[in-house]
């Protein structure tokens, strides 16, 4: 999907005045008799159920946003004691000049572990459209141009990468969070895991799962970005700024920033300025 944002200033979003959130009764069944005549942002805020594009079978459930189009043929259903919540948001697509597209690189179906972003923009979405506004059409298409290109690139990260747990998210944004509210603190992949009764190895392992590097080469990178405001920003010494990062002793802390960065502190302080090669802040001296 490179290049989704360029070609996709070039059309214009506009409101079908079809759109709106239900609770879907209990005998509620979706078989249009005729093809679709536009688009359709199909999200499931609630419920289980089951829908068919095309004939192709799809079970949904809270985080299922199916993007519908024109033309295709559409049959859902849902379990009446788990009747579905969902969300729908018609619109056409046009370019420039007023002809119609038929888009197939969007994602016909997106999986979200985490859909509050995506609810906080359909909610959205659902006011604009009530409005009666100058800016009122404006606004549409660029939140919805918006939310198209968060779904393509969630969908684009689930075809790359392997799934993680919303659980396993919370494990990784709570560890983050300790390690940059004590920095200054010994701090080890062993501390960190007490702290959230977690195996420090398999935190480890989320973390490179997650951000792409272990645990360890996290706390070395929040460390020196931390550093480098600190030698830009403030007055203290070199000796202070390596011990409010964490480093009790100074060579060692100045060795290590220079390896991340390509410049001493001392250098970085007078002239601002990184090394143009900036080697990779993950590989980490060995002590």
């Amino acid at each position: 999907m490179e290049g989704f944002a360029d070609w996709l200033r070039g059309y214009q979003l506009h409101n079908a005045k079809d759109c709106g959130k239900a609770i879907c009764e209990p005998e509620w069944l979706w078989q249009p008799r005729t093809p679709m005549r536009d688009y359709d942002i199909w999200y499931v805020m609630d419920g289980q159920g089951e829908i068919e594009v095309n004939g192709e079978h799809y079970s949904v459930s809270r985080g299922t946003c199916m993007l519908l189009m024109p033309g295709d043929i559409v049959e859902a259903r849902h379990d009446p004691e788990n009747r579905l919540t969902v969300v729908y948001i018609h619109f056409t697509m046009e370019r420039a000049e007023g002809q119609l597209v038929q888009e197939e690189r969007l994602p016909r179906y997106v999986r979200l572990e985490d859909p509050q972003w995506l609810e906080q923009f359909l909610l959205r979405l659902l006011e604009v459209d009530k409005w009666v506004t100058r800016w009122k059409d404006e606004e549409f298409d660029l939140l919805l141009k918006l939310t198209l290109l968060r779904l393509i690139r969630e969908a684009d990260q689930l075809e790359q990468e392997p799934p993680i747990s919303r659980m396993n998210r919370q494990r990784i944004q709570k560890a983050s969070d300790y390690v940059r509210l004590n920095m200054r603190e010994k701090l080890t992949p062993q501390h960190i895991g007490d702290a959230f009764d977690c195996s420090p190895r398999y935190l480890s392992r989320l973390f490179k799962q997650y951000l792409g590097i272990s645990l360890k080469e996290y706390i070395t990178r929040v460390r020196m970005e931390r550093a480098t405001v600190l030698l830009a920003e403030t007055s203290m010494t070199i000796t202070q700024i390596a011990e409010a990062v964490g480093y009790s002793e100074l060579f060692y802390f100045s060795k290590l920033f220079k390896h991340v960065y390509g410049v001493s502190p001392l250098y970085y302080r007078f002239k601002g300025v990184l090394s143009e090669k900036h080697p990779n802040p993950t590989q980490q001296l060995d002590r």
